[in-house]
């Protein structure tokens, strides 16, 4: 069975492909117009997938482009026939789950995932933090109103209520389990809390 994993880079610079393997597995890198720079360790870290792997660059800027570019992509996947392959989009953004629901009632199988070790065949075993009920805690006796509202605030809020208690390493590991464990979600670039 083939699997193809569309990668949401603007909504997620953080990849590692290493616990994926490219002989079932393709997986296309869709980077903003404005994302001039890769990190050699992703570039590298890529190699081994030959031409499993693709780079696409998006034209032009403007609000949810990307978004529509991958959206676009689901539908030529869909309209070559490619029935039996299951596509996923690795994405925190829950902007992309109306049109997963859409394509699904024509049989597209697509699903989006915030984490690698949410694919099947994918060895990665889930983030897991030990700090991660102390932040929900934390973050339930601020109002809604006052919560942070974008994973960049959320980060500066998290090293400011924990500093000296946690490693820079864990802010990221508790902010991908609550996006896992659907704690939090994000729509445009906002953050939604479930707690």
């Amino acid at each position: 069975m083939k699997t193809i994993l569309l990668i949401d880079y603007e909504n997620l610079q953080t990849v590692s492909l290493e616990s994926i393997d490219p002989q079932t597995t393709e997986a296309w890198f869709f980077v903003g117009e404005s994302q001039n720079k890769l990190p050699f360790n992703l570039v590298q870290s890529t190699q081994h997938f030959g031409e499993s792997l693709k780079w696409i660059k998006i034209e032009g800027n403007g609000k949810n482009n990307l978004d529509f570019h991958i959206a676009f992509e689901i539908g030529r996947i869909s309209a070559t026939g490619q029935h039996g392959v299951d596509v996923y989009i690795l994405s925190k953004d829950k902007g992309y789950d109306p049109l997963i629901g859409y394509a699904r009632r024509f049989g597209v199988r697509v699903k989006r995932i915030v984490n690698l070790s949410q694919m099947p065949s994918s060895k990665q075993s889930a983030p897991k933090s030990k700090y991660t009920d102390s932040v929900v805690a934390n973050l339930s006796k601020i109002s809604s109103a006052k919560r942070p509202r974008t994973k960049s605030s959320l980060e500066k809020h998290l090293r400011s209520a924990f500093q000296g208690k946690m490693e820079p390493e864990d802010i990221d590991i508790i902010i991908e389990e609550l996006f896992l464990n659907e704690s939090i979600s994000e729509r445009s670039n906002r953050l939604h809390y479930k707690f």
